[in-house]
C-alpha cells in the first residue's frame, strides 16, 4: 500500500495531473489539509462503519480532497453530508456505508461500500441526483379536461396531504419536474472497480476511468448494486 499511496501523492502534487479535469479548471485546484486521524476515528463511530485503509491514508498523509478521479476527491466533509443527505431520504433507499468519492459532473459521483470487505467502488447514473432534488408538479383538472389548479410539492404524499376527499370531481395527475419518464426502478448504482485500491491504482497508472465507466469495456461485468 506504501507504494500506492506514493504514487499517488506523485500525480496529486502536478497541477496538470492534480485530478482528471484539472487543465480545464480555474481557480486551480489545491490539496485540502491533512485530515487528523482522530477526526477519521470519531467520524467511524458516528456513522457506525470503518472507511477503508487507503482511504483514510489518503487523508491523513495527502490531504483532504481537491485530487484524484474525476474533478478530484470530495473533502471529507462534503461527503459525510452528501451521505447523511442520502440516508436521510427513505426514498432513496441508501445502503449504510455506501460513501461517496468524488463527482464527475453530469450527476454522476463514485462511492466505496465501506460494508462489503472487498471494498468495490460503484457510480451513480444520471438518474441517481433525483434522489436528492427531486419535486413533482401537480395540476387538477376537471371533467372535461379544463386545468383549474397546478403546484408542486417535494413527494407524491406531500401533494395528496393539500387535497381531501371531497375533490373527488377533479383529477389529479401528478409528475416528477425533472424528469418526465423518472422511474424509480432506475435509481441505484452501476458496479465500476472491485476495489478501492484497484480504483485508486487505475488513476494513477493513466487508466481512463471516465470511459472505463461509460461502457468502454465488457458489458457483462456490468453489475448493478
Amino acid at each position: 500500500m506504501k507504494d500506492l499511496i506514493n504514487r499517488i501523492k506523485e500525480r496529486a502534487n502536478n497541477p496538470a495531473t492534480i485530478n482528471d479535469f484539472a487543465e480545464n479548471i480555474s481557480p486551480k485546484p489545491q490539496i485540502g489539509e491533512l485530515v487528523p486521524m482522530q477526526k477519521l476515528e470519531a467520524l467511524e463511530k458516528e456513522l457506525g462503519f470503518k472507511f477503508p485503509e487507503i482511504l483514510k491514508r489518503v487523508y491523513t498523509e495527502i490531504g483532504n480532497g481537491g485530487f484524484g478521479p474525476g474533478y478530484g476527491l470530495y473533502s471529507l466533509e462534503e461527503s459525510v453530508e452528501i451521505y447523511k443527505d442520502l440516508m436521510s431520504k427513505p426514498e432513496c433507499e441508501w445502503e449504510k456505508g455506501t460513501f461517496p468519492l468524488c463527482t464527475w459532473g453530469c450527476n454522476i459521483d463514485s462511492f466505496v461500500d465501506c460494508i462489503d470487505a472487498t471494498l468495490p467502488v460503484y457510480f451513480s447514473n444520471d438518474d441517481e441526483e433525483n434522489c436528492l432534488d427531486s419535486d413533482y408538479t401537480y395540476s387538477i383538472v376537471d371533467e372535461h379536461g379544463n386545468e383549474v389548479s397546478a403546484g408542486s410539492g417535494s413527494s407524491i404524499d406531500d401533494i395528496l396531504g393539500k387535497f381531501d376527499s371531497s375533490a373527488n370531481e377533479q383529477v389529479l395527475d401528478v409528475s416528477d419536474e425533472d424528469d418526465e419518464d423518472y422511474d424509480d426502478e432506475e435509481i441505484g448504482l452501476l458496479y465500476h472497480k472491485d476495489s478501492i485500491d484497484e480504483w485508486f491504482s487505475d488513476w494513477t497508472n493513466g487508466i481512463d476511468l471516465w470511459s472505463d465507466m461509460m461502457g468502454e469495456y465488457d458489458e457483462e461485468v456490468v453489475e448493478t448494486k
